[in-house]
Formats: structure tokens, sequence, C-alpha cells
């Protein structure tokens, strides 16, 4: 079988986003299916996906912006040379992909609508007759489109021969937005990164170590909320400290905000780690985000034998029982955000067995091997 994996992701070069579609095209690979990967150009191919290339699938990269003529003869000039020469900066973008002649599509958006934002793909499905699947990954409570727009993602999504959605919240959410039952439906939550599934060691330090993990997107990920939450007063009596484990644009303003609220001395700036080598040092995951699937990170603190507190966003709530698994607060906002903390305090010489329930759910209950179930409904 042919099949083509086409990303949306435009902001940052990888994200946890991309790690079902690239799994789920390396075991495709070593079934003896023939790959393409079509990507933005982020000067060069990521590491990860140099791995599917070195198994044989084919690269495409896309460019990740465009200049088009500005001044009025400059248009006219690319609208002749367009209407003669049949040349159109669109089709140029996605010909890789029809040359391929791809028995399915796989657009992989890093939100719900990625491919109405991304021109050449919405081109390629307006004038060419493809099967195709959507992957939607991370949902807002409340995207908001404008009705043409709404009415172009209609459209989008019936034609789709399936859509995944990585949590039951976010099909709700996209039938709200729009307006719309939404039936060609699978869910199916991301695929880990780790291989060991057993419980990490409990550490033994008694300074509490919470865990932020994730992107440094504030934006997304909602770090400041965090530094304003451990900013109160009542914290600062408290033996605790927080790492933040990740890169991101929006780092500097956190150091910057760290500092401005005078607990820079417990925030620690940590970068990518092991995931085995970071809950040897943590005791609990903070998660405030505000745009979520059911995120990577949750899952494998969980499984790792963590407790954690989520905002109910995405599928946070759909894995995290309260007080059973860990702790969800209703929004990711200051005051929302921390009580639920606020609880999880209270409740922390109870941390361990919490955990412990989570290692033991996640095992009865998430789909450990999602990549491959995924490939199942391509091939079927």
């Amino acid at each position: 079988m042919r099949i083509a994996f086409v990303s949306t992701m435009s902001g940052t070069p990888w994200g946890g986003s991309e790690e079902l579609w690239v799994k789920t095209a390396l075991e495709a690979l070593n079934q003896g299916h023939t790959i393409l990967a079509s990507v933005i150009d982020w000067n060069g191919i990521h590491k990860k996906l140099q791995v599917l290339q070195n198994n044989g699938a084919l690269i495409h990269l896309r460019p990740r912006f465009r200049e088009y003529p500005s001044n009025l003869l400059s248009r006219i000039k690319n609208k002749i040379d367009r209407t003669i020469f049949n040349s159109n900066p669109y089709f140029e973008e996605i010909k890789d992909i029809i040359d391929f002649e791809p028995d399915v599509v796989i657009f992989n958006q890093t939100g719900t609508y990625g491919v109405l934002w991304a021109n050449s793909l919405t081109y390629l499905l307006d004038n060419f007759s493809i099967k195709y699947y959507l992957i939607c990954h991370g949902s807002s409570e409340h995207d908001v489109l404008p009705y043409d727009l709404i009415k172009k993602a209609r459209k989008i999504f019936e034609n789709a021969s399936l859509i995944i959605f990585a949590s039951k919240r976010n099909h709700l959410n996209a039938e709200r937005e729009l307006a719309c039952k939404i039936e060609n439906y699978k869910i199916i939550r991301e695929t880990l990164s780790i291989d060991d599934l057993s419980v990490v060691d409990w550490p033994s330090e008694d300074r509490v170590s919470f865990a932020s993990v994730g992107r440094l997107s504030i934006g997304d990920k909602g770090q400041d909320i965090l530094l304003s939450i451990f900013n109160q007063p009542h914290w600062r009596t408290r033996n605790w400290r927080l790492n933040l484990y990740g890169e991101g644009d929006d780092e500097r303003y956190l150091r910057d905000l760290s500092k401005f609220y005078n607990i820079s001395d417990r925030v620690n700036f940590c970068g990518y780690r092991n995931i085995r080598e970071i809950w040897t040092i943590n005791h609990c995951l903070l998660m405030p985000s505000i745009i979520e699937g059911t995120p990577i990170a949750l899952m494998e603190a969980m499984i790792i034998g963590r407790p954690s507190v989520v905002s109910d966003v995405g599928g946070n709530a759909e894995v995290i029982t309260e007080g059973l698994t860990g702790f969800v607060a209703g929004t990711y906002h200051v005051n929302c955000f921390s009580k639920a903390i606020e609880r999880a305090w209270a409740s922390k010489e109870e941390w361990r067995n919490i955990g412990l329930e989570a290692h033991y759910w996640s095992l009865n209950n998430l789909d450990l091997y999602s990549h491959k179930t995924f490939l199942q409904y391509i091939l079927n």
C-alpha cells in the first residue's frame, strides 16, 4: 500500500503531535508498505524523520513560508504566468504528493483544523480526488472559526474516510464548533514514547519536586499559570521546587517571570530529559494546559507511577479520576488550578499510592500501542 503522511505542524520543528503518525509510518515500513512523509522544511530533516528515511520512506519538504507578490504589477504578472504556464505555487508545494500516487493520505493536524490554514493542502483537497484521513490532536475549549471556514471545515470532515480524535472531548468540541454531526471517527490517544512501562522508584528527597513536562509555550501549556500560583504568599513557607522540562520560544519570558516573582531560586529550567530520568527526582506532574489532545507527558507520568494535577481540557479528565489517579482543575485559570494544587498538597502523603493507582489504571485502560491500532484502521 502507498501511504502519504502529511504533517501540518508549522510552529516548531517537533512536538508530541508528531509521535503517532511517525510511529505508524515506521510500523507500516516494517510491514513492507511504501511511505511518503510530507513535512514543513525546518532547514533540514528532523532526526526522528531521518529514522523514517533510513528505513526507506520518501521525505518531502514543504516551504515554511512562501512570499507572494505584493504590488499590483507583480500580481498581474503572476496571474498571467499561472494562466500561460500553468504554474501554481500551491500545486508546486503538493506536486510530490500527487506524483507519489498514494492509496491514502493521512493529514496529521496539531490542532483540529490544521488543514484549513494550509492553502496548499486545501488546494490539494479541492482539486484532486484522494482518499484521506484526518488526525485531530490538540483542541482548545472554544475554537472560533469565521463562518466561511466553518462551511469549508464541514466539507473537509464530511469527505474524510476517517477522522481520528485524541480524546472524546475533542470530538464533542468539534461537533459544537462546526454545528454538525461527525460520525466517521475513532478515538485514538497519543502513542507513548517509552518502552519500559515499570514504575520508577519514589524519590527519597523530602522536598516536594513538581514537574512540568512539555514545550515552553504558554499559549498551549500555561507554565506562566504555575509561576503565578507559586508566587502566592503561602507557597513561600512550603518546601518545594518546580522543574520545567522542555524548550520553546517562551523560555526567556518564563525566566523573567520567575525573577519578577522572586521565585527563580525554586524554579529550574531543565531542557529535555529522558522520561524515566525526570521521574527519578520528581513527585508530581503539573499540567495547566490550555490546548490538549490527550498529552503524552500525562500518560507517561501515570504509567511511571506519579500523580498529576491537570486542567480539564482535551482528554485530561478522561484519564484522571479526581483523588484516585490525580487531581483535575475545572479550568486552567489561576484561581481554579490553584485550588486543585491545594487539594493535591493536602493529600501529598497519599501521592505514592495515587501514583500506583494511575500506573495500574493505565496498564488496564490505555492503548499502549496506539500506532499499531491506527495502522490497522488505515489498512482496513
